[in-house]
């Protein structure tokens, strides 16, 4: 089954398995499947989180934001420490993303209970 979806002037389609879709400099578009994720390191957990949501990297962080479904910015740190606390988010589905030194975003998805 695919799923499409506009974003812009862009049409996104996803297949059964879970990617993110980002248009870079110059008009190309990046995709980063989640088990690519495993591959460059980075690893969430608990998840599903309660309180504190950790996550290891195996590069050096410079941003974390988390998103909600709607897209909208709910947790924004510029100095990132490898934890988060997620407690004041209201339970539903995330999506964390860490820019790394350099330049890299990375994205991964977490629920909170």
């Amino acid at each position: 089954m695919i799923h499409l979806k506009r974003v812009g002037a862009v049409l996104v389609f996803a297949l059964l398995v879970s990617c993110f879709v980002e248009e870079v400099a110059g008009g190309s578009l990046e995709i980063v499947a989640e088990n690519q994720l495993q591959e460059i390191g980075l690893h969430l957990y608990p998840n599903p989180v309660e309180d504190v949501l950790y996550f290891e990297i195996a590069q050096q962080m410079t941003e974390v934001r988390v998103f909600n479904l709607a897209g909208q910015l709910v947790i924004s740190q510029d100095k990132p420490q490898e934890q988060l606390d997620v407690s004041r988010l209201s339970e539903g589905i995330y999506v964390l993303e860490i820019r790394t030194e350099n330049g890299q975003k990375l994205r991964k998805k977490f629920v909170k209970q």
